[in-house]
């Protein structure tokens, strides 16, 4: 009643009833259909008047340029290119080698083998001949590729068995060949004048790939049993492009199709899914056309393009999903036939107005308002996630932020304009009522025109207005209904669940008991009269009570984060592997090629160190120095002692100082240069021709180099365990003065790809920090409350305690190695690049959903009702729109599980049970229990409208 007496219509829109000072605007679902902003009447305007032309140029612009031009070349593009962080040890080595010696590209090591050993490679036999041929193409074939670069100063090295051979070096040429005579490896180097990686990497790529295509196309003579493998960083590079274009195809053929059946199955309609489907080829297209772009300026890793196609499909088929939703709900509610017979046949009776009916068009405006609004929030806050991974400093990382944020983006423009102008085009095709084909198929009802809202919800409402408007001017009207908290059951007891907590403030319990006439028209019309009889039997009504409850919920609460302890004490033993083997498909050529090197000659023959000794600081000191080799041999002998992992023996050490496994002191050094130098004298001695060789090969007057091959991977744990060692003792030995005139450097091996993830791990923690209080302005900002914030905050840390920890305890203890799963079994370790990969992707994930609910709870609280029953009706509306979001989203993600890349599986486990824990766990069960919890605060110190307090009304509590 207004304050003269005369009673409101409760059904105006956004109509205002004030009382002794307590005000509320009655609720939006009650009033009738919603009232857009201006804006998002504009846009819809807008896309209504120029839907073709936004259609035909988002057809011939963005998705045919994108798939047929912009996809194929941006896969080109990727690349993993380790650059040794600005001021680490490796950089300073990687400086100091390439002053020097020019820029080596990482070798191509190729492996020749008689299969089953049944031809021998050496005595004149058909098999040496036909590896002296193929060595002999494979050289012609790199010096002509690398002459059609065109790059200056670039010279190609073949270092083989056959070739240290005929120059004498028999020792040397026996380390190429294994004892059976029937393996032997071949390492292809190519060298570039200058540092500067960018001036040559193109060619160096180029002529490492025709390398290693002339190795996998050679036709070896039939009956000798003779094949060829090559491995090699590039070699890795080029078969995980092929893995991640086969995941691309397979996202296409199998979890896109998934993905729509779900979203088709939800909304009740699937001509929808022809929205949905050129909402994703836009996507895909636009975020392709950025990306191709990007890539010249950012290398951008083999393993982006996966992540980045399940996070398109996942976020275009979900925004598709909440906009298509609501419209179906608006449509529903107000458009159908019905509704509109009911409202002209009712229309001016007894002086009242008509119903207002909203138009097509209107609805469309509603849910851009609506929906739209939700899907800009959670686009947002995901997009600052992700570019959180923009300040860690390694491109790999970098782009696949910079790629998930222009995903993101890329579905949200799309699905915000391409959306309306696909539902205004098609006029009232999408929502015609289905068949019985369609019907069965949708699981709906015959004539529906979709799953979501309600069929004649105006005219219940029309009837609901009638019959209080009469009661309220016979029987005049209480403030306050009853106090239902305090009601009884049929037994008499108390019953805490009879509260209808989705009642608004002001509802038909605003009167007193009707007459018997009115108790008996209510009866006779109950169904018509009952609005929320769905609701309050739904599967989500009924949790939410339990939930809210004061004593349920905090019971069902604790066991929950209770869980998280025991799990996230597995986080601090997670491992950061740079092993090849979870970089690459299991099933890899180039890595079996790779391990069949390292039985026969060594893990380390790869990828082997450089210990460089610089004389030009201190002094400019020569190396050809008594005491320069006595520093050559002590830091030698340092770095064989046992307290080293990988154990390296002196035979694993060759240059001036040391030579088949014997140190060599000044004096053979010298008697071996004059020997070989001296003209008359032809040097007849193999080990001073080897010395020789080594010297013109390693050496300047103040610089040279000792070769190391450890005995195990550089990249695995050991192998990392022995660079750290060697690099403390070097150190030591520095700090004692024992390295006298020169400064040591452990160049090569995989110290640059150690010292570049090493760098990353110490950022992290700043990463984390930024990007929670990104988490938290964000949050704040879009729903004007601190509280808000920090439930996000606090349900996020509690997702990610429980998927790291899981993760650690699967990949390296074998939690589920039970179930015989390929991508579940233990590798002892986790790669260093998911946990930084899917952070990001894991709190935007888990704060898209928080926003997707949390913002119609918003819309209820605003709209009158309490904050428990905002609480309830908002799981009601929501719940199975956002569980087959989750599902949608374990789809698109379940893809990268079926991947031959290790390091993808890992990824997936973590954003797959990310997005179950969110969907199922943390949105379902903890964040209400939370706002249960917290509900005369959860929005603080946002205005709200008023509620009664508890002493004036008792019931607005649970």
């Amino acid at each position: 009643a207004t304050e003269n007496g005369e009673i409101a219509d409760p059904y105006t829109i956004d109509a205002a009833v004030t009382t002794e000072g307590i005000g509320y605007h009655t609720p939006s679902e009650i009033l009738g259909p919603s009232s857009p902003d201006s804006l998002s009447v504009t846009v819809s305007r807008l896309t209504h008047r120029y839907c073709y032309a936004i259609l035909a140029t988002s057809l011939l612009l963005v998705i045919l340029p994108g798939w047929i031009h912009s996809y194929p070349s941006f896969l080109e593009k990727t690349s993993s290119v380790f650059v040794a962080p600005a001021g680490s040890p490796a950089a300073l080595a990687e400086t100091v080698y390439g002053d020097v010696y020019g820029s080596a590209v990482p070798p191509l090591v190729i492996l020749l083998s008689s299969d089953g050993g049944a031809e021998s490679l050496i005595g004149g036999s058909a098999g040496e001949n036909a590896a002296r041929d193929f060595l002999k193409h494979l050289r012609e074939h790199v010096d002509a590729e690398l002459a059609s670069t065109g790059t200056a100063d670039a010279s190609a090295e073949i270092l083989d068995h056959y070739s240290l051979a005929d120059s004498g070096l028999n020792k040397a040429a026996d380390r190429l060949m294994n004892p059976e005579k029937n393996e032997t490896v071949a390492r292809v180097t190519l060298r570039f004048g200058g540092r500067d990686p960018d001036a040559y990497r193109d060619a160096a790529d180029a002529v490492t790939d025709a390398a290693a295509a002339f190795v996998l196309e050679w036709d070896f003579p039939e009956g000798l049993g003779l094949s060829a493998g090559a491995a090699g960083l590039r070699a890795f590079v080029l078969d995980a492009r092929e893995s991640a274009r086969a995941d691309l195809k397979a996202m296409d053929a199998r979890v896109l199709p998934l993905a729509l059946i779900v979203l088709a199955f939800v909304v009740g309609n699937a001509r929808l899914l022809l929205v949905a489907v050129w909402n994703v080829a836009a996507t895909v297209g636009l975020t392709m056309i950025v990306m191709n772009v990007v890539a010249g300026y950012l290398a951008v890793s083999e393993f982006a393009p996966s992540v980045m196609m399940s996070l398109t499909v996942a976020m275009g088929v979900d925004y598709s999903l909440f906009l298509l939703c609501r419209v179906t709900e608006e449509v529903n509610d107000a458009s159908d036939q019905e509704n509109k017979e009911a409202a002209d046949e009712t229309d001016g009776e007894d002086g009242s107005e008509s119903i207002p009916v909203k138009t097509y068009h209107d609805e469309i405006a509603v849910m851009l308002s609506s929906a739209g609004h939700t899907i800009i929030a959670s686009g947002s806050t995901l997009c600052g996630c992700f570019l959180g991974l923009a300040m860690l400093p390694m491109d790999i990382v970098r782009s696949v932020g910079v790629g998930c944020a222009v995903a993101v983006c890329s579905a949200l423009a799309c699905n915000l304009i391409l959306t309306p102008a696909l539902l205004h085009g098609a006029g009232g095709f999408f929502f015609k009522k289905s068949g019985r084909v369609w019907a069965y198929i949708c699981c709906i009802e015959e004539g529906s025109t979709g799953r979501m809202g309600g069929q004649g919800a105006a005219l219940k409402m029309r009837k609901m207005r009638e019959r209080m408007e009469k009661e309220m001017m016979n029987d005049g009207m209480t403030l306050w209904p009853e106090d239902l908290s305090e009601r009884k059951d049929e037994d008499g007891d108390d019953d805490p669940f009879t509260t209808d907590l989705s009642e608004p403030l002001l509802s038909d319990e605003t009167t007193p008991a009707p007459t018997a006439a009115a108790e008996t028209e209510a009866e006779a019309r109950a169904d018509d009269d009952t609005v929320f009889d769905d609701e309050s039997t739904s599967f989500w009504y009924r949790l939410g009570r339990i939930l809210l409850h004061r004593i349920y919920g905090p019971l069902i609460l604790v066991p929950i984060l209770a869980v998280a302890y025991p799990v996230g004490k597995m986080i601090p033993g997670m491992g950061q592997s740079i092993s090849f083997d979870l970089l690459l498909p299991f099933d890899s050529p180039p890595l079996a090629t790779f391990h069949a090197i390292g039985e026969t000659f060594g893990p380390g023959t790869l990828s082997p160190y450089k210990i460089v000794f610089d004389g030009r600081i201190k002094g400019d000191t020569s190396v050809e120095s008594n005491e320069s080799f006595k520093v050559m041999h002590a830091v030698i002998e340092a770095l064989t002692g046992k307290e080293f992992p990988a154990t390296p023996t002196l035979k694993s050490f060759t240059g001036i100082a040391c030579a088949g496994g014997k140190l060599i002191n000044l004096a053979a050094f010298i008697v071996a240069r004059v020997a070989c130098e001296n003209p008359i004298h032809k040097c007849q001695d193999e080990g001073f021709r080897e010395i020789d060789a080594m010297f013109k090969a390693t050496t300047v007057p103040s610089v040279t180099y000792v070769t190391a091959v450890l005995d195990v991977d550089p990249y695995s744990k050991p192998g990392t365990e022995w660079l750290e060692a060697a690099r403390a003792k070097i150190a030591e030995m520095d700090t004692a003065g024992t390295l006298t005139g020169l400064d040591v450097h452990l160049q090569g091996g995989s110290s640059v790809e150690f010292d570049a993830v090493g760098e990353v791990y110490a950022r992290l923690p700043l990463v984390i920090g930024i990007t929670m209080v990104v988490v938290f302005a964000l949050m704040g900002g879009f729903f004007g409350s601190l509280v808000v914030p920090l439930r996000s905050v606090f349900s996020i840390s509690y997702t990610l305690l429980l998927v790291f920890g899981l993760a650690t305890w699967t990949y390296q203890y074998g939690l589920l190695n039970w179930t015989g799963l390929r991508f579940l079994r233990s590798s002892d370790e986790i790669s260093w690049l998911p946990p930084v990969m899917t952070f990001s992707i894991i709190v935007g994930l888990g704060l898209d959903y928080d926003v997707f609910l949390i913002s119609r709870v918003l819309e209820y609280r605003e709209a009158g009702f309490t904050d428990n029953a905002s609480v309830l009706k908002g799981l009601y509306k929501t719940g199975g729109i956002i569980t087959a979001a989750g599902i949608i989203m374990a789809v698109a993600f379940g893809g990268l599980m079926t991947s031959r890349l290790i390091i993808l599986n890992q990824a997936a486990f973590l954003l797959i049970v990310a997005v179950l824990l969110d969907t199922f766990v943390v949105r379902t069960l903890v964040v209400p229990i939370l706002m249960g919890l917290t509900a005369p605060y959860s929005w603080w110190p946002r205005p709200l409208p008023g509620t009664p307090s508890p002493e004036e009304h008792p019931s607005v509590e649970l």
